[in-house]
């Protein structure tokens, strides 16, 4: 699996999963007030776009085929216009 993925997992985790107001590091000065929501925005380069998510990206269609494609798009479903 993918470290950022990896990652991503574990931060939110952490976040689902307990109820905190302080982290301890290994370094700097602690413990520091922190909750969830500070550590998921220390760690927000885990949750920027991948090459590998960008490039698997499907580019919107344009027009009236588009609008009804993201109103009633199916997940691996294409939806035809005539």
């Amino acid at each position: 699996m993918n470290p950022i993925f990896q990652t991503r997992r574990w931060v939110d985790s952490i976040c689902s999963d307990w109820d905190f107001n302080k982290v301890i590091p290994g370094h700097f000065d602690a413990p520091i007030p922190a909750k969830p929501a500070d550590l998921k925005r220390a760690f927000s380069f885990a949750y920027e776009p991948t090459e590998e998510e960008e490039s698997s990206e499907e580019q919107p269609e344009k027009g009236i085929k588009g609008l009804l494609a993201a109103l009633f798009k199916k997940k691996d479903q294409k939806v035809r216009v005539k």
